[in-house]
């Protein structure tokens, strides 16, 4: 039920909950590869995220936390729940590719001309379709695409 949801995402939000977010397996390794092969040290890692820093303060500090203790190596952090939106403020830097997990953004950041890699998501969603939309496996694909 939709008040019950709402509340455990409040209370996740409210105490400290996105530091205890596990990392997928692969990703920060990847990530980190891809972004330490380019010599000229142009490429950027801007990592998008539709957490609700503004409704929940701490979100923005406990995401950065997480995101340090991971190892990752990012270079900006935009929070923003349109993530289409996102990516319009990053434009017009070329943009090589995006992470997404969920159909509803992957649509909506390929529509903005952006190659999409999307993963699997774990709850079941529409099966989407769109020639800027790569379906992969999980990581292992993505790290074999971004680093050969």
């Amino acid at each position: 039920n939709i008040p019950e949801m709402e509340r455990i995402k409040d209370e996740f939000h409210s105490n400290g909950g996105v530091r205890s977010l596990g990392v997928i397996p692969g990703s920060v390794e990847a990530l980190n590869r891809w972004r330490s092969n380019d010599l000229g040290s142009r490429r950027r890692l801007v990592m998008v995220t539709a957490r609700p820093y503004k409704q929940y303060k701490q979100v923005y500090g406990d995401t950065v936390a997480w995101l340090d203790a991971t190892g990752l190596i990012y270079d900006h952090i935009l929070f923003e729940r349109d993530k289409a939106e996102a990516v319009r403020m990053v434009q017009p830097a070329r943009i090589l590719g995006h992470i997404e997990d969920r159909g509803k953004h992957a649509l909506e950041i390929a529509n903005c001309g952006v190659q999409v890699f999307k993963v699997p998501f774990a709850a079941p969603e529409e099966l989407i379709s769109h020639p800027l939309i790569r379906h992969v496996s999980g990581w292992d694909e993505i790290d074999l695409i971004l680093n050969g």
